[in-house]
């Protein structure tokens, strides 16, 4: 019976497939020819007002699961990086990959608690307010020391995670 072997990086198939089931918890993610889309799932419990504390509970409580699946998805591209290039060089990647500086820094924001190239907030925007069902979007905003802001949706390091790993042979997305 094969233990895990966390010197292996072919083990790191178990931390994948938990990853994509959690992505599948909280997006529809679309991998098309044309385009790559992840649509919240997230969704405030029925007739919650939006601006209400139990919407600020709900999003204080996904918080943390958001926290962890960063963490693991930096954690896995790094060592897969340093499996297939001897090393993990994470300026050079940012220069290849668009918003992976911003992975990056969030990363180091969720394990050290403070960066100093950017002061990071982490947001709920409500889509869709006053209807049912009222989507809860995950807002990530980076304020700069040269005073450019900048906001993403943090479904987009999810779309980051899976181009590093198609770039580097790791998963093949059928985007038909």
């Amino acid at each position: 019976m094969g233990i895990y072997n966390l010197s292996n990086a072919h083990y790191l198939q178990y931390d994948l497939e938990k990853l994509f089931a959690e992505f599948d918890e909280l997006y529809d993610l679309e991998l098309t020819l044309d385009s790559n889309l992840a649509k919240s799932k997230i969704f405030l419990p029925k007739s919650t007002f939006w601006a209400s504390p139990e919407a600020h509970s709900f999003f204080n409580k996904l918080i943390p699961k958001i926290k962890s699946l960063h963490k693991d998805m930096y954690g896995i591209v790094e060592a897969i990086i340093r499996e297939k290039d001897g090393k993990f060089e994470p300026m050079k990647l940012q220069d290849r990959f668009k918003y992976f500086r911003q992975f990056r820094l969030l990363n180091n924001q969720f394990k050290h608690f403070e960066v100093r190239e950017a002061q990071i907030d982490v947001n709920a925007m409500i889509i869709n307010i006053g209807h049912e069902p009222q989507i809860v979007e995950v807002i990530c905003q980076f304020k700069y020391a040269d005073g450019k802001i900048e906001n993403f949706s943090w479904s987009i390091f999810i779309l980051l995670f899976l181009l590093i790993l198609e770039s580097y042979r790791v998963i093949i997305i059928n985007r038909e």
